[in-house]
This record gives structure tokens, C-alpha cells and sequence, in this order.
């Protein structure tokens, strides 16, 4: 009878569901009216011969991951949307899916992402992909040199629409560090501005991103080489770099030291070099001549010579009494402008507010703030001039400050949109980490839909793609 059946619900999820085709044939010659037992509300029940299947349980927070273990075993654990699904990841070799739940709710990109991933772990010897609503990440160890480049042109190309890569560290193949004695590469710059790249780099991704930084004219003649020194993509960043900041002259690698030579465009070039390679200095030489300081004379015999023209008094006594009491004022002036660095005033001082945006905007012009290609992940290049913005920044602890992202137009507009938020909220943790109050910080994206420069040429897409730090009043 169906008033026997045994119907079980957890929190508005079917556990079991219990029945015979008797009773239910039973239930026709039944004179009594059926029973509801139990409404079930997520999704109606599929029948097959006597038995009766339920929809999985609806997930809120739906992941899934797959790591590859030496001896190619691939663990996947979190949850599938279906039995099909489950059923096609334990076809691929050396799958173990039990682990693997199913749950309904899975992102509208599962299907995407999990490709993308399996097809990444397919040239590591190890690693690990993880899927959280549409974010992935990826990490491991190339299996071969060939296998490496393979893994660093899919990176290139970018995610799936929808999906945000966040996160993207694979490693050249074990062994493959033997080679690093003969790595080298160069930058050269012509008096003219042309520039020419040769030697090797790990990856056509890097080779291409080093070719979008240069602001000129370039002849590229880089090979790839997958066994680089650890940090080089990094390093080939900065290089790049301080090549805009010379007339002239060459950066270069010869496999154990990076250096700089020529002439700076500026008479500060040598403390802008400075600021971009930060902390790691101790791995380059710097042999730059900065450009020569051009004097500004007219304004200084102008200041002494107005005063005394109008001061038209007694002949002899006002020269020297207008001369005395002027004297002290240009000193005290000029003592006065650098006392707000050294004393550190208060917060709410506007000419503080002032220099802590002057030295935020010169900061952000530089552009230095550098992520992978297509993720939202931080270079390690970037450390440094992120350690200047936190400095700065201490200056006006109270100021509110608002960290824009942009991208160039290459690729789905939604999905630019996505990446400059993604990579705003990276900056803004990277400045949290270094003590900045996360009280101050917003991250704000606008995609592609405020550029600088044309994205016509690779120099005007590397302009477009940029972090801008804003100091704005307090409650402006």
C-alpha cells in the first residue's frame, strides 16, 4: 500500500525512496485515496522500470579539483553535476573519481574549465587544478622542455570565455636547470630608438609579452628555450623596463648576471632604475650615465630685484632694513618645504595628502605593476614598485585610495571587465599584505572601456594595460 512506502528527507534532500512494483500495483485496486507523503521541490523525479532516481543535492559552494600524483594517477575530488559527467573523467587514464560527489549547481563553465585543466595536467609529470565557481588555478612540473612551452602557448591564448584564471605557476621540467649556464638573452637600443631582442626566452608566451612592453621600433630575434633560470620572466620584465628609461644602451643576461648600460633619458634615470629593481638590485649592474641637468637661472635675479623697487622709502635705511627682512624669508621658505618629509606631519595635512598623491602618481605613470599573461596574478617583477605604492601611501593613512584596473580590447569585453576587477583586488591584497589598511582600499575595474593609446599597435596595448593608484581625500 503506499501509505507503506518509507520516504526519508533530510533538509529538502531525498535520502531514500523505498517501493515494490507490487505495492505500487497494489495502489490501483486501492479504495482509498492516494497519501501525499513528501513534496519534493528541486527537480521531478526520473522513472525507470521499478526504480526511482533523484537529482543530486544543490551545492552553494561547488569545487572540484584534480591532482596529478607521480606515476600519472589523477585524483578527482569535489563534485560533478551528473552521473555522466562522473562516468567521462573516469574514462581518462589513470582517473580515480571516487573521490568525486555529485551536486547539482555546477558553474555554467564546468565543462569548459574542467578541459582546460585536464589538458594542462596532460604535459606535467605533476600538478594540480582546482575549479571554484568559475576561478582556476593551476600548478605543477613540466614534464618535458617541449611540454612546458606547450603548457606557457595555452596560457597565452587564455582562458575559456567566463573563466578567471587566477592563478597559473608551472615550473621547466627537473633537470632542465642544467642548461641555465648557457642562457642568455639581450635588449639593445639604437640612438634612433630601435630595439632588438636576441638570445633565449622559456616560452612563446613570454617572448610575445617582452615584445608588447617595447615602446619602439623591434627587431625580435629571441629563441625558445624552456630551461630557464627560475625568476627570468621576471627579470626580462624589469630589463625591458629600464630600456625605456635609456637613449641608448643595452640590458642583458649571461646566465648569471643581469646588466644595464648606456645613457639615461633624465638626470633622474639612475634613481628611477633604482625604483624598478626594488629589492633585487644585487642581481644586476647598473653602469648608467644619466643626462645632464639643465640649469633654470632666470628665476633667481628676478626674486632680489622686485623688492627694492617697491620699497621707495628714506634712501640709505630702507635698502638695508628691506634687504634684512627679506633675507631670512627665502631661507625659511625654502627650509620649510622639505620639513613635512622629515618630520612626518599629520595625516590630515593637506600639503601631506599632496606628496603622498604626487608620489602615487609618479608611481602609477611608471606602469610597473605587471601580471601574467591573461591572469590576474601578480609578476614577481611587481614586488618592488608594490613596496614604493605602500610607502607612499603610509604618508596619507587616512586618505581613501581607489585601485583601478584596465585591459587592452584583445579578447571578450565581459571578460576583460572581470580581469581588471580581479587584478585591482590583487593589488589591493599585495598592499594589505605590506600594512596599508584594507578600511582605505577599493578595487575598481573598467575593462577595456577607458584606454590610453590605440589598441591598434602592441605599444598601445601595453599602455592600455595598467593599474592606476588614486589618493583621494578623506570622505572625498
Amino acid at each position: 500500500m503506499l501509505r507503506n512506502l518509507l520516504f526519508w528527507v533530510v533538509s529538502g534532500t531525498a535520502v531514500g525512496l523505498l517501493a515494490s512494483t507490487s505495492a505500487l500495483a497494489q495502489v490501483a485496486v486501492d479504495t482509498k485515496p492516494p497519501v501525499l507523503l513528501a513534496q519534493i521541490t528541486s527537480a521531478p523525479p526520473s522513472r525507470s522500470d521499478s526504480s526511482i532516481s533523484l537529482p543530486p543535492p544543490r551545492i552553494s559552494d561547488y569545487w572540484m579539483s584534480i591532482s596529478l600524483q607521480p606515476g600519472g594517477v589523477l585524483v578527482f575530488d569535489g563534485y560533478a553535476p551528473d552521473a555522466a559527467t562522473r562516468d567521462r573523467f573516469a574514462e581518462v587514464s589513470g582517473a580515480d573519481v571516487n573521490w568525486l560527489k555529485l551536486g547539482s549547481g555546477a558553474p555554467a563553465q564546468y565543462q569548459q574549465a574542467t578541459e582546460l585543466g585536464l589538458t594542462l595536467l596532460s604535459k606535467l609529470s605533476e600538478g594540480r587544478f582546482a575549479l571554484r565557481a568559475n576561478v582556476v588555478t593551476i600548478s605543477g612540473i613540466a614534464a618535458t622542455p617541449a611540454d612546458y612551452d606547450a603548457v606557457q602557448s595555452v596560457l597565452a591564448a587564455g582562458a575559456p570565455a567566463g573563466v578567471v584564471l587566477a592563478m597559473a605557476e608551472i615550473r621547466p621540467p627537473v633537470g632542465a636547470e642544467a642548461n641555465v649556464a648557457a642562457y642568455g638573452w639581450s635588449a639593445v637600443k639604437q640612438a634612433g630608438g630601435q630595439v632588438e631582442i636576441g638570445g633565449m626566452v622559456p616560452s612563446a608566451a613570454v617572448q610575445q609579452d617582452l615584445a608588447g612592453r617595447v615602446s619602439t621600433a623591434l627587431t625580435d630575434k629571441s629563441q625558445i628555450n624552456a630551461a630557464a633560470p627560475e625568476g627570468f620572466a621576471a627579470q626580462a620584465e624589469r630589463a625591458v623596463a629600464i630600456l625605456d628609461l635609456l637613449s641608448e644602451g643595452q640590458v642583458a643576461f649571461d646566465g648569471t648576471m643581469w646588466s644595464v648600460t648606456g645613457k639615461g633619458q633624465e638626470a633622474d634615470s639612475i634613481a628611477a632604475i633604482a625604483t624598478i629593481l626594488g629589492t633585487g638590485a644585487s642581481a644586476w649592474n647598473v653602469n648608467v650615465t644619466p643626462a645632464p641637468v639643465v640649469a633654470v637661472a632666470p628665476s633667481e635675479p628676478v626674486e632680489p630685484v622686485t623688492p627694492p623697487a617697491e620699497t621707495p622709502a628714506t634712501p640709505q635705511q630702507s635698502t638695508p632694513v628691506a634687504t634684512e627682512s627679506e633675507a631670512p624669508a627665502a631661507p625659511a621658505v625654502v627650509e620649510q618645504t622639505p620639513a613635512p618629509a622629515a618630520v612626518s606631519p599629520p595625516a590630515s595635512s593637506a600639503s601631506n595628502i599632496a606628496l603622498c598623491r604626487d608620489e602615487v602618481n609618479a608611481l602609477s605613470a611608471q606602469n610597473a605593476i605587471l601580471f601574467q599573461s591573461g591572469a590576474a596574478v601578480l609578476a614577481p617583477g611587481a614586488a618592488p614598485v608594490l613596496d614604493s605604492f605602500a610607502t607612499s601611501l603610509n604618508l596619507c593613512p587616512d586618505a581613501v585610495i581607489h585601485i583601478e584596473g584596465h585591459t587592452d580590447s584583445d579578447g571578450d569585453d565581459q571578460r576583460n571587465l572581470v580581469l581588471s576587477v580581479s587584478r585591482a583586488e590583487a593589488v589591493v591584497n599585495a598592499l594589505i599584505q605590506r600594512g596599508v589598511s584594507p578600511d582605505r582600499l577599493y578595487a575598481i575595474g573598467y575593462g577595456e572601456s577607458q584606454p590610453v593609446a590605440s589598441n591598434d599597435t602592441q605599444d598601445g596595448k601595453r599602455r592600455n594595460r595598467r593599474i592606476v593608484v588614486s589618493v583621494l581625500e578623506e570622505h572625498e
